[in-house]
Formats: structure tokens, sequence, C-alpha cells
């Protein structure tokens, strides 16, 4: 019996030896490669969070902060307001900033509006201050370059544009550009650009979205030219890109230039997707740093997602310049998963940052995934709240619209209260410049 007992007590033994040896083998050949290849996957995903360069800057995140109207600017100086705003982003883990669009002459304004400028020395000094403070909370700082166009507002002197179009709220139409003012306005910007290097700014974008001067020369629709700047896609793109040779030459092949660029006008007649990937290409070939996707597409109530990314993918597939998508930009899941589904390398936002100037923040410290932007666009009407949050504002300036009747939205969590006015502006605003009675019909689904 003790025998019997021994002998299955040494198979037993025998058994498990043989048991660990197989088990073994297993790991080694199956389980542990497996294991290395998920832990490599794992330490190989990209993050919005990841450090990364763009050329010799060193950025430390993949989020921009886009531009958009920064109406702080009075008498040359900066107004508290302004040092505040880019104080508080700074400070909240925003990566790289950049500044509102920033006039490049002194007769390019919008009216009353006091916008940055950077059409005279005298103003170095002052964004100076504002870059030394910036840097100081470390983020990086870019400034937007602009030329306002047709959409100018002086009620004197010429408003320039590729060709003579009616002004809205003038009668009068434009000034088709000569080959003189062409070259002059090039010049302003490279000036422009100089002067933002010896400010501190780490670097530049020439702004040509938004229905502005150079997206006017890059749009049929307003481009009517039937000269070297006008006629077909790459003759319509040569005046963007006169300016970034005219820019790259003044500020040196070290400082970085990139550009803002529409993917879409939201016109019938506008730019096409062709035009808009010959302009990239050839911004590409001279010399642009990166390119910033952006459009008209202002309607999407609810957030629908990254509104460019699709366009953006594409791009990022042929271009070896980092791509920044920016519009709709709500989700730090969408972002990675974009980030690591495609080229795209970088993402730009910014009304999410009026009502939220610590969102970065938060999104780093795992706090929230999402922004509590809504997208209803309320803060682009141009009013003295200009580029303030609806949720942010204490008391709306209705005065012009007193007999208007007030209508509700619910957008998720909020209920909205706004005014039409009939010309497609509210205040509060559901409607983007530009919108048409057309446009309140598609609302109509979202209104109580």
């Amino acid at each position: 019996m003790i025998e019997l007992l021994f002998k299955i007590n040494l198979d037993i033994k025998i058994i498990m030896k043989k048991y660990h040896l197989i088990l073994s083998l297993y790991f080694i050949c199956y389980a542990f490669p497996l294991f290395a290849l998920l832990l490599q996957q794992k330490q190989t995903q990209k993050s919005i969070f990841d450090e990364t360069y763009l050329k010799h800057l060193k950025l430390k995140n993949r989020i921009f902060r886009a531009a958009i109207g920064d109406i702080f600017m009075k008498n040359g100086k900066i107004t508290e307001e302004g040092f505040k705003l880019y104080n508080d982003l700074s400070k909240n883990e925003v990566g790289t900033i950049f500044t509102g669009a920033a006039a490049i002459s002194d007769y390019d304004h919008y009216g009353e509006f006091k916008i940055f400028r950077i059409d005279k020395d005298e103003f170095i000094p002052e964004f100076k201050k504002l870059v030394d403070m910036v840097h100081k909370n470390g983020a990086n700082f870019m400034m937007q370059i602009n030329h306002i166009g047709i959409k100018a507002m002086n009620k004197e002197g010429p408003i320039y544009a590729p060709s003579s179009l009616p002004i809205d709220g003038q009668n009068r139409n434009s000034k088709e550009m000569t080959k003189e003012d062409i070259i002059r306005i090039e010049n302003y910007f490279a000036e422009a650009a100089l002067r933002a290097k010896k400010a501190g700014f780490d670097g530049v974008e020439i702004h040509a979205a938004h229905h502005y001067l150079i997206s006017e020369f890059l749009s049929p629709l307003y481009n009517k030219r039937t000269d070297e700047y006008g006629g077909n896609d790459e003759k319509r793109a040569r005046f963007l890109i006169e300016i970034i040779k005219k820019v790259r030459e003044k500020v040196g092949k070290e400082y970085i230039v990139g550009m803002k660029i529409n993917t879409e006008d939201g016109d019938v007649n506008g730019i096409t997707e062709e035009g808009f990937f010959k302009a990239c290409l050839m911004a590409e070939e001279a010399g642009i740093d990166f390119i910033q996707l952006s459009g008209i597409k202002l309607l999407s109530i609810k957030n629908k997602g990254i509104i460019y990314k699709d366009i953006g993918v594409k791009l990022a597939e042929k271009f070896n310049i980092p791509i920044i998508v920016t519009g709709g930009v709500r989700s730090v899941d969408e972002m990675n998963e974009v980030l690591n589904n495609s080229k795209i390398q970088y993402f730009g936002l910014a009304r999410p940052l009026m009502i939220e100037n610590d969102l970065i923040k938060k999104w780093k410290e795992g706090k929230t995934k999402k922004a509590k932007c809504v997208s209803c666009n309320s803060c682009i009407v141009p009013n003295k709240d200009y580029a303030t949050c609806i949720f942010n504002r204490k008391k709306p300036n209705i005065k012009m619209l007193e007999p208007a009747e007030f209508k509700t939205i619910q957008m998720g969590e909020y209920k909205i209260s706004y005014i039409p006015d009939g010309k497609g502006y509210t205040i509060p605003s559901l409607a983007y410049l530009g919108s048409t009675d057309d446009d309140w019909k598609k609302k109509k689904q979202y209104l109580n």
C-alpha cells in the first residue's frame, strides 16, 4: 500500500513537472510574445498630450488654441481683458496659442471693433509684454496675420478685394486691386510677420480662410480676374504663394510660418476641393510649415464631431507637413482615435475655451473628456460681447432688437433664449455671419 502511494505520488510529480514544462514552453513561445506585442502597442499609442516638435519648437501637447476675434486693443495698447484672457489660457495647459487675427494695415479694420494691429513698429513693445507673459506660463505663442479685404468697415477710402463687388451695408463696390495694390499688400504681410518675430512670437499664421482677402483671391465667387491672379486654381492661389515667399524672405527659413485655409467656403460657387488641394500643394512647395484647416460649416447646432476630419485625413496622406484640424473638436477620445488612425498630428479649438479656459487642464487631469461647448456660435456675433461665450455673458445687449420675439432652444443640458432680428444676426445667436432665412428654416426642428 505504501509502495503504491509512493508510486502515485511520484507519477503526480512527473506529470506536474511535464505540465510546468509545457506551460513554460507555451508562455515563452506564445503568451510572452503576445504580451510584449500588446505592451509595445500600448507604448506606441499616440496621445494628444504627447510632446512633439514643430521644426525646432517644442510643443508640450498636440492642442492649439485657434484664432478667434480678439477685441483687446485700444489706442495702441492691449487692454487688461486681453492680458487676462491670454494669461488664463497659457497657464491652463494650452500648448500653443494663436492670437486673434492681427491687422497688417492701418485702414484694414472692423470699424469700432478694436482688433489687434501689427501694422506699425510702435506696437512691438506692447506685444512683447504679452508674449513674455505667455511664455512664462509655459505656452507657445503665434500671431495670426490678416487682411480683412471686402469685410473692412471703413466708410471712407477704398476697400480692397480681388474684383469689384458690392460691399455689404454700403452703397458702393470694393476696389479691384491693381498689380501695385497686390505688391504693396504682400509687403504688408511680410513686414507684419517680421514685427511679430521681433515681438518674440514663436511663429506666424497667414490667414487664408473665412472670406478675408486671401480667401477671396482663392474663391471663384469673389475672384473674377482674368490676369495672372485669376481664371484657374493655380492663378487664384498666386497671391497666397507670393505672400508666403515674401514672409519667408523676411523672417528667415528657421522661423515658423503656417497658414489657415478654408476647405470649403459655404458658397455654391466658392473654392472647390480641387482648388483647396492645389493651393495647399503650392503652399507646401513654397515652404509653409503647417496647414490649419477651417471653413464656413457653422450650421451644425448639435455636435457631430470634428468637422474637417475626413478632408484632413486625405490631406495628411498627401503632405509631409503637419496638418491641424479645427472645428467641432470637443472630445479627447475622438482626438486620440483620429490621431492613431490617420496622419493628422494636431488639433485646434477656440469656442470651447471661451466657456472653459481651463478645459485642456481638466482633460489632462482626467476630470472630463468632453467640452461643455454646444457649438451654438453665439460667440461669433459682431457686438460688444464679441468673442465671449453666451453662458459667460452677464447681460445680452438687445436694445436694437427690442421689437423682436424671444425664442428658446434646448441644446443638450442647456436652454438658450435668443432673438432673431430678421437679418441673420441674433443676440444671443444661433446664426453665423451671412446666414439667411433658409438657414433659420433648417433650424426649425430645434425650436420650441
